[in-house]
């Protein structure tokens, strides 16, 4: 009798932990359909729009489908997208995190949850070597963003991509009017992989040397050597001859100029 009901007993434990993971299982499936309507609800806001000539480049984005992605990844991620979906629009719905200790404290509360979610992101891209055009369109919308913090994490995630040109292309004209030394030195080497903006890329550098702050254009003098090629020195060198003489920036123009000419000397 006693091990009848040993058995029994087994038999119940059993019953309710399979009942138990059924509905746990219900459950997430239920918020994963949840999270997956309200990430297509949103995503007007994060997409970008193809152009003929992006096609062929932005294929090379996810190395598999997302449906091949792990069940926890997929809900997570699109957590990730609702979150910083909702944050980017928390004005409209006075959903803003408020800190009232300072003036500025509930923008940089805000900055910082959305460079939190963006680094998150980053992270389950680059754990599972996922990448797709709303990855992109998540870059796209946050490195215009007037917070130093969360434009520098979204230059991280583009920076973690291949190669993405319109991107590329909203940085430049983002950091037309940057006042950020740090933003710029962080662009310079992401847009190192872009040759085919080249062009635009020096228009931007020159002018900035000329007109940009202070810093920025320091930064820029300082750090121009890989840009300089054979179609470029002579703008430069007009560039460098065109800036307050013995300042910081016209001296660290010359020195790069100088040493890129050393180098084509094969010295």
């Amino acid at each position: 009798m006693k091990n009848k009901i040993i058995v029994i007993t087994i038999a119940l434990i059993i019953g309710i932990g399979i009942f138990l993971n059924q509905q746990l299982k219900s459950e997430q499936k239920t918020a994963l359909l949840e999270t997956n309507n309200a990430s297509e609800n949103n995503s007007s806001t994060l997409d970008i729009e193809l152009t003929v000539s992006e096609l062929t480049e932005k294929k090379t984005l996810a190395t598999h489908t997302e449906a091949e992605l792990p069940f926890g990844v997929i809900y997570k991620r699109n957590l990730l997208k609702k979150e910083l979906h909702e944050l980017l629009n928390c004005h409209k719905s006075n959903s803003c995190p408020i800190d009232n200790s300072d003036p500025r404290a509930s923008d940089l509360l805000l900055g910082q949850q959305i460079t939190a979610k963006l680094n998150e992101y980053k992270a389950l891209a680059l754990e599972n070597d996922y990448y797709d055009d709303e990855t992109a369109a998540i870059v796209k919308k946050f490195i215009t963003n007037s917070n130093g913090y969360v434009q520098e994490s979204a230059i991280d995630l583009m920076s973690a991509m291949p190669p993405n040109s319109d991107n590329a292309q909203t940085l430049i004209k983002t950091l037309e009017t940057s006042y950020d030394a740090k933003i710029m030195n962080q662009s310079m080497k992401e847009l190192q992989r872009y040759p085919q903006l080249s062009s635009q890329v020096d228009k931007l550098y020159q002018k900035s040397l000329q007109t940009g702050s202070f810093y920025v254009a320091q930064e820029i003098a300082m750090n121009i050597l890989p840009q300089l090629n054979t179609q470029n020195i002579e703008q430069y060198t007009e560039v460098a001859n065109n800036l307050p003489q013995n300042s910081k920036r016209a001296d660290a123009l010359w020195s790069n100029i100088n040493e890129f000419n050393l180098r084509q000397k094969g010295g």
